[in-house]
């Protein structure tokens, strides 16, 4: 099962359960595979994912999230984030699953809401929320 505080998050693809760990190593694999600022492709994901929640249409809502994160981004972080909890994981076993179950109506099943979900971790911090510099005085 997976452990919010650890960065962790299950997803079922093609009928297998996988508890993706978002941790530094899997961030900086990321940023060397994809030779991509991690944190600049998270922040545009779950940005595109809050904005794309106000579409009335699942395929405008489609479109706009697969123009921000593409399906190499996705199968890469989620089987980079696979790996660290299971190491047999095979990234063709990922991309299989992410195109076998893309279904733009279910979050669960497509990939750039599930990308944004394990960005989120990384975007918003362990709570949701970062926490407040110290001997700050905002808000």
């Amino acid at each position: 099962m997976a452990n919010a505080i650890r960065g962790e998050r299950d997803v079922v693809l093609n009928g297998i359960k996988y508890t993706l760990r978002l941790t530094m190593s899997v961030i900086a694999e990321f940023q060397e595979m994809r030779d991509k600022d991690f944190m600049a492709v998270a922040v545009a994901a779950v940005n595109v994912y809050a904005e794309s929640m106000k579409f009335e249409r699942a395929l405008d809502r489609a479109e706009a999230m697969t123009s921000v994160v593409s399906l190499d981004d996705a199968a890469t972080l989620i089987y980079l984030a696979a790996k660290e909890s299971n190491s047999q994981v095979e990234f063709e076993e990922i991309q299989d699953a992410l195109l076998s179950d893309f279904n733009v109506t279910n979050d669960a099943l497509f990939y750039p809401a599930i990308f944004a979900d394990l960005c989120l971790f990384a975007v918003m911090g362990k709570d949701g929320s970062k926490k407040k510099a110290k001997g700050s005085k905002a808000g």
